[in-house]
């Protein structure tokens, strides 16, 4: 039987390494938006027996595989010891950090499926759907923790023809933030802006009334291309679906997409936006936000600490203050920050695993505790961190000299080498600095637009939406620039047509319907 399994897994696989060499890396599902969800863990049942006893019974060794480029050290060693003591099971790595699908490919290829595989849940659900993985539908009840740790909707976004082959890991929605120099607006008089018109007026007064008071015509008002927080004021995305009066609307080629494009156009040509903002590089980009060049940019929650932490904004700008605020949006339109998917990576068992699924789910059940997550994630209590009344007090990681309990220094960033998922109900412990915990705080607290077809994925989706997101990436520069003309929008939407761009919201739509027992239709785009 399991050779029958993987012969089919060895075609199918070798058929993915193919595909994989002539067309680079596969687009993936609708993994960019989710509902809200409970992601904490706060009582610890479990497996505490079997933990405490772990170190008796017998060893089982498990190869984990993952998308990391984190390195063993002096520190992680110990990380390792701890798990084995706990769980009783040793762990060997493979990780990879480029070409992850075609490398994964390769293993099941070569009749090597890791015990442990984190992966993306396109690459999940392409391999559980070949048999590659254990079926744990009837084991998951047996380890509460992991009960506790992910939401009903995740297991259920997980079952392929009704069954589990994986733990789904949770994370949280919200990752963007608008930023803003607070100092300018002080010099200004202003406030921080709550209308799509306060917010022009603040790109319009950061560019022509000299914010930094250097008597210089030397600022703009905005100064990256990540638009994330124009989208939010327009109720758009690019890449996701939303339903509008009983009918579902491609965002790529929406009404309120071509409205957006033409309102950053407008912001472009009047000036209020850095004129390289597509050529600048990241180090470019750096530099101008270190020497004041504007005041304003949208991008990911930790952009603002690492500016003031890490990348010298706090050197270069000693008065300088950025702050990450909520976008100028109307919620009740629907309007929000884009979502990102909470359900993140999937832990999942290779089929073989049979003779030692529970202490695989064992060791999966311990890290989703307080304990187990924090000596993944930090270290060894006591050694690299300790807690007062539950409290984190002390953490090696986020010590500028790295320096452990012990006295002796950490030899690489950090020990969380072995960490596999997130607890984000602890998570913020570990942002000691103002600028990371408060764009955290921001970035969570931020309204939300969610992708109607959230974790939906289709023959169609992987066949034609790589080409749809490059159409849409190189359209947007091109109108932004001034380079297309908005009185041929309808070309650009044929064109999308086209490629696929219907056959795929089709095919989403259908899956949509299915699972939700709903009969929305699309809008019309003929």
């Amino acid at each position: 039987m399991k050779r029958n399994k993987m012969k089919g897994l060895l075609i199918a696989a070798t058929a993915a390494v193919i595909m994989a060499g002539c067309s680079g890396k596969q687009a993936g599902s609708q993994e960019t938006g989710a509902e809200n969800s409970a992601v904490g863990n706060t009582g610890q049942e479990s497996v505490a027996e079997a933990a405490d006893s772990a170190a008796d019974e017998e060893v089982v060794e498990a190869v984990l595989f993952q998308d990391s480029g984190r390195l063993t050290s002096k520190d992680t060693d110990m990380v390792h010891q701890a798990i084995i003591d706990h769980t009783g099971v040793d762990l060997s790595l493979n990780y990879v950090s480029d070409n992850v699908e075609q490398k994964f490919s390769l293993l099941v290829t070569g009749d090597t499926i890791p015990d442990i595989s984190v992966l993306t849940y396109d690459m999940y659900m392409e391999y559980a759907k070949q048999g590659a993985f254990y079926d744990i539908t009837d084991l998951v009840d047996k380890y509460p923790n992991l009960m506790k740790y992910v939401p009903e909707a995740y297991w259920e976004s997980v079952k392929v023809d009704g069954k589990i082959y994986g733990v789904p890991t949770a994370n949280v929605e919200g990752k963007y933030n608008l930023y803003f120099r607070e100092d300018w607006l002080e010099n200004l008089g202003l406030k921080v802006p709550e209308t799509r018109d306060e917010f022009t007026e603040v790109l319009r007064a950061f560019t022509e009334d000299d914010p930094d008071q250097n008597g210089k015509n030397d600022t703009y008002g905005m100064g990256n291309n990540d638009f994330t927080a124009i989208y939010a004021m327009f109720g758009i995305y690019p890449g996701y679906y939303h339903e509008e009066d009983g009918k579902v609307e491609i965002d790529s080629i929406s009404r309120n997409y071509k409205e957006c494009l033409e309102y950053i156009q407008e912001l472009y040509k009047a000036g209020y936006i850095d004129p390289e903002i597509f050529t600048d590089t990241a180090e470019q980009y750096r530099q101008k936000v270190n020497q004041g060049k504007f005041g304003c940019f949208s991008g990911w929650w930790s952009e603002m600490g690492s500016f003031v932490r890490d990348y010298g904004f706090t050197e270069s700008q000693p008065d300088g203050k950025l702050i990450a605020v909520k976008p100028p949006v109307d919620e009740s339109k629907g309007q929000g920050m884009v979502a990102a998917n909470a359900m993140s990576n999937i832990i999942c068992f290779s089929f073989k695993d049979e003779d030692k699924i529970d202490k695989l789910l064992n060791f999966t059940d311990w890290i989703s505790t307080d304990e187990g997550y924090r000596i993944c994630k930090y270290g060894i209590e006591g050694i690299h961190w300790a807690l007062e009344n539950g409290e984190l007090t002390y953490n090696a990681t986020t010590d500028p000299d790295k320096m452990r309990l012990d006295g002796e220094k950490m030899e690489g960033a950090d020990a969380e080498t072995y960490s596999i998922l997130q607890r984000m109900d602890i998570y913020p412990e570990q942002l000691t600095e103002d600028a990371f915990r408060d764009a955290f705080e921001q970035a969570v607290a931020n309204p939300m637009y969610r992708n109607l077809f959230i974790r939906l994925s289709s023959e169609e989706y992987s066949m034609y939406n790589a080409d749809l997101v490059k159409l849409t990436d190189e359209m947007r520069v091109k109108y932004i620039l001034g380079d297309a003309s908005f009185d041929k929008w309808d070309d650009y939407v044929k064109e999308y047509i086209n490629i696929g761009g219907l056959d795929v919201a089709q095919s989403l739509l259908d899956i949509y319907n299915e699972k939700n027992g709903t009969d929305l239709v699309l809008a019309d785009y003929q």
